[in-house]
């Protein structure tokens, strides 16, 4: 799959919203450990974070946009 394939197929397929990402707040994750039952640790909450925002990053870079992280 060449560059502009890529570029043309994530276009359509993600959510303009992405265009300004902002992670999930302490809240956001009680809101999610309350509706699994659980407890995260703070270590995996940085590393999820870390891996999205990479992954925003990388699939903008794709798209050719300019990313506000």
């Amino acid at each position: 799959m060449t560059h502009i394939e890529m570029k043309t197929i994530s276009s359509k397929v993600l959510n303009r919203e992405w265009e300004v990402w902002d992670p999930a707040s302490m809240s956001d994750w009680g809101k999610t450990e309350y509706k699994f039952d659980c407890k995260f640790s703070d270590d995996l909450n940085i590393f999820i974070t870390k891996t999205l925002r990479r992954t925003l990053i990388a699939v903008h870079n794709i798209m050719g946009k300019k990313v506000v992280l």
